[in-house]
């Protein structure tokens, strides 16, 4: 899914953050004694647990669950108030977490499992919805590798990655060398190969050093903490705590000096196990592979194992020049560790953006008039290609090929578009008549030009090839068109567990929201809690809420950044990720009033915020786009329409995943959407949405 693999993406998000100056060593020796530090990571604290079992009240315990709770061992949507009592809950996570990891399953926090638990690792969940991903203590013959959910990969044909660093961070190349080295691993036993280009939002795979809070609830903390985050396939998001200290020589430590440069991270260690996240891989329950969610301390750990090589070959295939062992046998059986210089333990995780000073207006006719803009959008320039048809070389339609290629027309294989009317571009277009209704002419007609121009959601219409709008077509052996189901959901059909049921939101505390704006959310909310058996309630705490509402602005460094007034407005992450962005620098109305007919074309720089909201919490919940026309989940809204009123189709949707509210009488669900009347039909303005990133975001993830 372009954009919307985010949700896939373990690390749960996006990451908007600026960049920063990171800390770069060529060896070991040139580090400052004043930042080399003893054996310490971020939870060396539990140490003074050691031997606490079910029963017991301990100061303490609830930091472990909590950090269980953030690797998955406890439902991640339950609950963030922990007690320090040694429960029910934390003795099953701690047998899990004990089973994952190879360790005895004693329900006790002994000496080993302490141990295991203070390593710094990977901040990819190693259980998703409850489900381990570490397949830990199988038949030697098991495969121990796994994928994101819905094993999203980089589409076929794809094989020929770019990647780029973001400008700001100003590396050198032999920092860039790394890197280089790292890919190399990977792209030796598969057939993908990747090349460094300039252009940082061009590139397939994104890689930028940045600090601090990222709002996605979890902040690189600086040094010996968390240490980087990457996407699931296709973000291709890469970004690393620019507060730690990182050694990009490679060269092996001497075992003497091993604990004072324990505050020293191998960069291409780091490096080597993010690039597996990108390619789509989770964790191995393998201990010397390099998709292992934890590293020994001291150890550098850049070489695949068999291991590593079989899950990334079960996505893409062999490299053809590939003569590494035999993938028959066990990846224990097979490969001695060569990895064994000592480095230190690597702890890696995810990120999110800045809020910003949105504009808000409690009508129409409160917004100033040099903000009023006429009936124009970020496409308006199709207008000039109407009529152009196969065969034709038009200046302008390369900029039509990136449109379509934005929203997964065509394959996100290439980005230097030309201006030639081809056979790629007609098969496109076509494809979006038909998703839209529209006679499918393979030109660029009144009809969809008209389409083409308007604001929308930012969410791909086809994914790795697939349309996910139905286009009015009913499925093998459905007798009518009216029991046809036109929604559709994220890949993976990725929904809240069946035991979170009641969920929280809040708003980023930096907006500074006055009630009169959050009513226009708990208004959007309850449209699909009517029909469903969910809840939504506000909490203070941004940390804590499972859904995180703000507004931002500018550059997201996803690719993908906020254009100000009237281009794309927002992005919602699928569950359980929760992340709702609103671009700061719309003109936000809040009151929801009809407009005057006459003023319509004036208010066009105006967006209705509950509109926009009860779309993308479509999202939160799961749902992708829908064919029906009227329906919420529709990528484009009307010239001129506010649409908050959920159709039969968008309830037909969300009670696939959630069943119905036990108390909703709505419409039939046997009818079609098609048969109800139109009630949404106050005039308002012209509706556009970006999908953000996973993302996940993984995510993910990563995004209207």
């Amino acid at each position: 899914m372009r954009r919307i693999h985010l949700y896939i993406a373990i690390a749960y998000v996006v990451i908007f953050q600026t960049s920063c100056s990171a800390h770069f060593f060529p060896n070991i020796s040139s580090i400052p004694s004043s930042l080399l530090k003893p054996n310490a990571t971020a939870w060396t604290s539990f140490q003074k647990l050691l031997g606490c079992q079910p029963g017991q009240k301990v100061d303490g315990i609830a930091k472990i669950k909590k950090y269980f709770q953030h690797f998955g061992y406890i439902n991640n949507l339950t609950s963030f108030n922990f007690t320090d009592e040694f429960d029910d809950t934390l003795e099953s996570a701690l047998k899990t977490y004990q089973r994952n990891f190879n360790l005895k399953a004693t329900g006790v926090l002994d000496a080993p499992t302490i141990q295991h638990l203070i390593k710094p690792r990977c901040g990819n969940a190693d259980l998703v919805n409850g489900t381990s991903t570490m397949n830990a203590g199988k038949p030697h013959t098991v495969a121990h590798y796994s994928f994101f959910p819905g094993r999203p990969k980089w589409p076929e044909g794809k094989t020929d990655l770019t990647y780029a660093f973001l400008p700001a961070n100003n590396l050198t190349d032999d920092i860039k060398s790394v890197f280089s080295r790292a890919f190399d691993r990977w792209s030796e036993v598969t057939p993908l190969s990747f090349t460094e280009i300039p252009s940082f939002q061009s590139a397939d795979i994104k890689i930028g050093f940045l600090t601090g809070d990222h709002n996605d609830g979890e902040p690189f903390d600086g040094p010996m903490g968390t240490l980087a985050h990457a996407f699931s396939p296709p973000a291709g998001h890469f970004h690393l705590d620019g507060e730690e200290n990182w050694v990009v020589d490679g060269v092996p430590v001497n075992e003497g000096n091993f604990f004072s440069i324990l505050s020293a991270v191998d960069l291409e260690s780091v490096a080597v196990h993010e690039i597996g996240h990108l390619l789509g891989l989770g964790h191995s329950s393998v201990e010397d592979s390099i998709m292992y969610p934890s590293l020994e301390s001291g150890i550098r750990r850049v070489e695949l194992v068999e291991d590593d090589i079989k899950g990334v070959q079960e996505l893409y295939g062999s490299n053809p020049n590939y003569t590494g062992t035999n993938t028959t046998l066990t990846p224990s059986g097979l490969d001695n560790d060569t990895n064994g210089a000592p480095i230190r333990s690597s702890v890696w995780i995810h990120g999110v953006p800045f809020p910003s000073s949105a504009h808000f207006f409690p009508n129409i006719s409160s917004i100033p008039p040099n903000l009023l803009k006429p009936n124009a959008t970020a496409w308006d320039a199709f207008n000039k290609l109407l009529g152009c048809h196969s065969g034709q070389t038009v200046d302008g339609l390369a900029k039509i090929k990136k449109y379509f290629h934005y929203f997964g027309y065509i394959n996100n294989s290439s980005t230097n578009f030309t201006d030639d009317f081809d056979d790629t571009l007609e098969s496109a277009l076509k494809t979006y008549q038909l998703n839209f209704n529209l006679n499918t002419t393979g030109v660029l007609d009144a009809n969809t030009i008209q389409h083409l121009i308007k604001p929308r959601c930012g969410n791909a219409d086809v994914v790795n090839g697939t349309s996910t709008m139905n286009s009015g077509k009913p499925p093998a052996g459905s007798p009518t068109m009216h029991t046809v189901a036109h929604y559709s959901f994220f890949p993976g059909s990725p929904r809240w567990p069946a035991n979170k049921r009641d969920l929280t939101y809040a708003f980023a505390p930096q907006n500074g929201l006055t009630d009169d704006i959050k009513i226009v959310f708990t208004r959007a909310f309850d449209r699909w809690s009517e029909v469903t058996p969910l809840t939504f309630t506000e909490i203070a705490s941004y940390q804590s809420a499972d859904i995180k509402i703000g507004f931002f602005s500018g550059d997201h460094n996803d690719g993908e950044p906020f254009d100000g007034p009237m281009g794309t407005l927002a992005h919602a992450f699928s569950p359980p990720a929760g992340h709702f962005h609103l671009d700061g620098e719309e003109n936000w109305v809040i009151d929801g009033a009809p407009i005057v007919d006459g003023n319509f074309f004036s208010i066009l720089s105006a967006v209705d915020l509950e509109s926009v909201a009860v779309h993308e919490i479509g999202h939160l919940l799961g749902l992708g786009h829908s064919s029906v026309e009227d329906a919420i989940m529709y990528p484009t809204l009307g010239a001129g329409t506010r649409r908050v009123e959920l159709r039969n189709d968008d309830i037909l949707g969300v009670q696939e995943l959630y069943g119905s509210n036990p108390n909703y009488t709505g419409p039939n669900p046997n009818l079609t959407p098609s048969q109800e009347s139109d009630t949404n039909g106050a005039p308002i303005f012209e509706l556009s949405w970006f999908h953000g990133f996973l993302g996940l975001f993984f995510a993910l993830f990563i995004q209207l």
